[in-house]
């Protein structure tokens, strides 16, 4: 398995000797570690309006990339079992991973611990949501846009507060119907948003609303 890097931005707006007050996490679209490490910096637009809220609400970012260890393609019932117990086996071993990568960094740069507000697009938001649902102890609420491909929902992710946006023609458009309704019988609190015309593509709309 690769290696699990975790990239921490602290608030520059924060004053000296002050902690975060909360804590934003990204899983983001990256090749590699340092690909992770130019986008923190603001280095592109693309999470520009996450730093932003980060700074504004004197937010630490926690930021890694998004590594597949599941079938993008696939929900979890359409896989076989042996399928399912792998990546369900990776996954935990990705989530025990993360959450002491966490801890570290609370213990040096004096981060909350939990309450964490989580995000992801396309790739990145099937990271987000599997790695959410294992460790509800750590968040709040999550955001996903355009999954594609979903995992079943734990019972413990009800925990958390969901929003959940796509598009009507995007490929996980179904898949993600699916989904809506076994986390809503699941006990989920749930928002879930599908736009008419809108495919596998970023959405202002939906930014808006997560």
């Amino acid at each position: 398995m690769k290696k699990l890097s975790l990239f921490l931005r602290l608030p520059k707006s924060l004053p000296p000797g002050a902690n975060p007050k909360g804590v934003l996490c990204l899983c983001l679209l990256a090749d590699n570690p340092e690909e992770v490490r130019e986008k923190i910096r603001g280095e592109g637009d693309r999470i520009k309006d996450d730093i932003a809220f980060a700074e504004r609400n004197s937010f630490a970012i926690v930021a890694w990339g998004a590594t597949q260890l599941w079938d993008p393609d696939k929900n979890w019932n359409e896989l076989s079992k042996p399928e399912r117990r792998r990546i369900d086996r990776d996954l935990d071993l990705v989530a025990r991973a993360w959450d002491s990568g966490l801890v570290q960094l609370s213990q040096r740069y004096g981060i909350p611990r939990s309450a964490f507000l989580i995000k992801g697009f396309s790739g990145s938001a099937q990271y987000a949501m599997r790695l959410a649902a294992r460790l509800p102890k750590r968040f709040l609420a999550i955001h996903a846009h355009i999954p594609s491909s979903f995992d079943e929902p734990f019972k413990e992710g009800s925990s958390l507060l969901w929003c959940v946006t796509t598009g009507e023609n995007e490929m996980g458009y179904e898949r993600s119907l699916a989904f809506f309704r076994a986390a809503r019988d699941a006990g989920y609190p749930i928002i879930y948003k599908a736009y008419p015309g809108l495919g596998h593509v970023r959405d202002s709309r939906a930014s808006a609303l997560g």
